[in-house]
């Protein structure tokens, strides 16, 4: 056997490894995370009391994409709205994602080490791997993200058929509704296509033939489904937006950054390794490709959107479809072959202290906390409980914001008699002494199950429940992952 066969099938090996691993990883995420968390409650109750063709307008400030939703409804209707069938589409997309950034990075990359990383860097990243198993769109637009790369640079409008013309026109027409992102990618494309073909009088025909659709239909979708969805997110988000509008954009981009890798000494060598990629895109002949033209001017367009309020990518979550785009431009450099190998050397040595900096927390995750890093919430088991014990003639269920939707979509699937609930009116700049207050103020003849799936940041009201709870009558408790379930007679008022 030859020393290159040798060498290829050591890679294909590798390779294979790799895509098993990501199918594992993915698929015991899928299984074990059998539950909705507060969001996903929030989207599945929206989504359940609306009509199928309501799916194409807002859901609420949380709304989601108008098709991935058309589809999950049409799933959830003949599933009983069962999560793992509403899970399904994020998971497949996942699976699919590595099959095609595979096709993407062999016909990109110069190098088979450049392949194999840029695979594995995607198959292992958190983010990724989180929303593989969550019931959102998110898995489906870091994989449209993906194939516009791997497709948009090959197309030439000017070069199309007419049937190939309508069909791009269609594809074209449906790709925001589908991942609103997609959106960076076509303007991208149509940008290229008109520099390139300026000057041919064919390409107008087709180019009015694709466009005259696709902004009848976004024009559409921002009249129904965007815009009011951006009303209510300024009601709910207002100061969230304008601190988004009133950060620099290296302020921007570094949050966002921070979000998409771990831990955040990745940053600095990631910025040295993008700057060097601009660089070598607009100085370098042999890179003043379309794929880099999409490469770099893709994360630059995002980033100044959210700056102008155009799309907020600052929450981290909703900048998950830059993470494969990303993942090109940080092997790249390493990639390009060099005369000199000074470069080659110095950007090595970037990119091993970046490896180093991802690959870390990505094993102890895969080691440690497989089980519990995505899903450390009980929201389905303590239901249960609460279900099989709870009396509706002396018990009051009360519960927080952050489980609020947890609490009324279990209820829902358990059909259970809870007709005593409340919420706790605790604001997020509450002291102490207020939610004490509040708890003070129940009274002493009733009993009250305490349901507490989780707890935001930005809120202390669960760990001042805990602490009131005491010094009360606990008739019942259970704690389940980081959830919690109290059954609790009042039985003095307690000074905060």
């Amino acid at each position: 056997m030859g020393k290159i066969q040798y060498k290829q099938l050591i890679y294909w090996f590798l390779l294979g490894c790799v895509f098993l691993f990501g199918i594992y990883i993915r698929t015991k995420l899928y299984i074990t995370n059998g539950i909705f968390e507060d969001d996903e409650c929030r989207l599945a109750l929206s989504m359940r009391a609306r009509h199928l063709y309501q799916m194409f307008l807002p859901l609420g400030a949380l709304s989601a994409a108008p098709i991935f939703m058309f589809v999950s409804k049409i799933i959830g209707f003949f599933s009983n709205y069962n999560e793992y069938a509403l899970k399904f589409i994020p998971y497949i997309a996942s699976i699919i994602s590595i099959f095609y950034f595979y096709k993407l990075c062999n016909s990109y990359f110069n190098r088979k080490i450049s392949v194999l990383l840029g695979v594995y860097f995607l198959t292992i990243n958190k983010s990724i791997l989180y929303f593989s198993s969550v019931f959102k769109q998110y898995s489906i637009e870091y994989l449209f993200t993906i194939l516009c790369l791997y497709y948009f640079p090959k197309l030439d409008i000017g070069n199309l058929k007419i049937k190939q013309t309508l069909i791009l026109a269609i594809i074209l027409s449906i790709l925001p509704m589908i991942s609103l992102p997609t959106l960076y990618f076509i303007g991208v494309f149509f940008l290229i296509n008109l520099f390139q073909n300026f000057k041919n009088k064919d390409f107008y025909k087709k180019f009015a033939i694709i466009i005259t659709p696709f902004i009848i239909v976004l024009l559409g979708y921002y009249i129904f489904n965007l815009h009011p969805t951006k009303i209510l997110q300024y009601i709910y988000y207002g100061s969230t937006w304008k601190e988004c509008a009133g950060m620099s954009f290296l302020q921007t981009a570094a949050i966002v950054l921070k979000f998409l890798f771990e831990p955040n000494m990745f940053i600095l060598f990631f910025i040295i390794l993008f700057i060097s990629f601009g660089l070598f895109t607009i100085f370098k002949k042999s890179e003043y490709t379309k794929i880099n033209i999409y490469l770099l001017s893709v994360p630059i367009i995002a980033v100044l959107s959210s700056m102008l309020n155009l799309y907020y990518i600052i929450i981290g979550r909703t900048a998950v479809f830059l993470i494969p785009l990303l993942i090109l431009v940080m092997i790249r450099p390493v990639d390009i072959k060099f005369k000199n190998k000074i470069p080659t050397f110095i950007f090595s040595i970037l990119f091993f202290i970046s490896f180093l900096a991802y690959f870390i927390p990505a094993y102890d995750m895969h080691i440690n906390e497989v089980d519990t890093t995505f899903r450390n919430f009980a929201p389905d088991n303590l239901m249960q409980e609460l279900k099989k014990r709870y009396n509706p003639e002396t018990d009051i269920v009360i519960f927080t914001e952050p489980s609020t939707s947890s609490f009324l979509w279990y209820t829902l699937k358990y059909e259970t008699n809870i007709s005593n609930y409340m919420q706790m009116n605790v604001t997020v700049n509450d002291t102490r002494e207020n939610v004490f207050k509040l708890l003070n103020d129940l009274s002493p003849k009733k009993k009250y199950w305490f349901y507490l799936i989780k707890e935001y940041k930005k809120y202390s009201d669960r760990k001042y429940i805990l602490e009131w709870a005491e010094s009360q009558n606990i008739l019942y408790s259970k704690k389940d992952r980081d959830s919690y379930l109290l059954y609790i007679s009042p039985t003095k008022k307690v000074m905060p």
